[in-house]
């Protein structure tokens, strides 16, 4: 059941209680204060006229790759660097790394950390480094319902199955893995993924065709699937998976949107196992 402001307040009350909760810092205490007055869960209650916390999002059986660092050819327009994937599950946790760097210099470097369950990863914190300003952090607090950023900005909800913008790399493959047969054209996977700047979204992923995709260790026969826009400046993606890599990306193209120029990787070989 949501509720909002006007089931509990006069007008009167109510206008006061919306030009406070305007500004961001009360925005997410009030929510709380709410939350635990009426008992409920903090992400179930919303503020009038704020869109409803996503609801329904998808939770899939997942078999997530093994431990695997994959290194990739990066160019981003004209400019051209290297890439590399790390990927170390241990026990109940992982570690997720991207490292991007051209002509010497940090392109950028993302990190993720969290639990694995049932339904796969399950971010805790993750860190977005560009080359330029600070790294931006996005926390997720599951025991609240609630995903905080550093800079200030604003919380978002929440909710189970909730990726950030680096571990759905790892998420979308563990899904399709655990799927087996290859999925029919058209099949869409459905993820609640969150940055590092409180843009927080539903993606979904729909499979194309089996494609091949030509890298420096020959031609590999890989799944193609597509995120596309939901609006002006929204990410786009596109994503080839190996089933001989655990579903892995051999190739991915990724951004196009608010973040600029896309940014393409394209494997270059399997590093060690770790």
């Amino acid at each position: 059941m949501f509720l909002t402001l006007h089931h509990f307040t006069s007008t009167t009350s109510k206008r006061l209680l919306q030009a406070i909760t305007a500004q961001p810092v009360w925005r997410g205490l009030w929510r709380r204060l709410v939350g635990c007055f009426l008992g409920l869960a903090p992400w179930v209650v919303v503020l009038a006229g704020e869109s409803l916390t996503p609801q329904g999002v998808p939770l899939y059986a997942t078999q997530p790759p093994t431990a695997m660092t994959l290194h990739y050819a990066l160019q981003r327009g004209r400019l051209k660097g290297e890439g590399d994937l790390t990927w170390a599950p241990e026990g109940a946790r992982y570690a997720l790394t991207l490292d991007g760097r051209i002509a010497g210099l940090q392109l950028l470097q993302q990190s993720s950390v969290g639990q694995i369950n049932t339904y796969g990863l399950a971010p805790q914190q993750f860190s977005d480094q560009r080359v330029r300003g600070p790294a931006r952090v996005a926390v997720f607090h599951q025991d609240k319902g609630l995903i905080s950023f550093s800079g200030g900005t604003p919380e978002v909800p929440w909710v189970p199955g909730t990726q950030d913008r680096l571990s759905w790399m790892v998420q979308l493959p563990a899904v399709v893995r655990a799927g087996g047969l290859p999925p029919a054209a058209g099949k869409s996977v459905e993820l609640y993924v969150s940055g590092a700047r409180g843009d927080a979204d539903r993606w979904t992923f729909r499979f194309v065709a089996t494609e091949d995709v030509v890298t420096e260790w020959g031609i590999i026969s890989a799944l193609r699937w597509v995120r596309e826009p939901r609006r002006p400046q929204d990410t786009a993606v596109e994503i080839w998976l190996d089933a001989a890599l655990h579903y892995m990306p051999v190739r991915a193209i990724l951004g196009g949107g608010a973040e600029g120029e896309a940014l393409e990787l394209v494997l270059r070989k399997l590093g060690r196992p770790l």
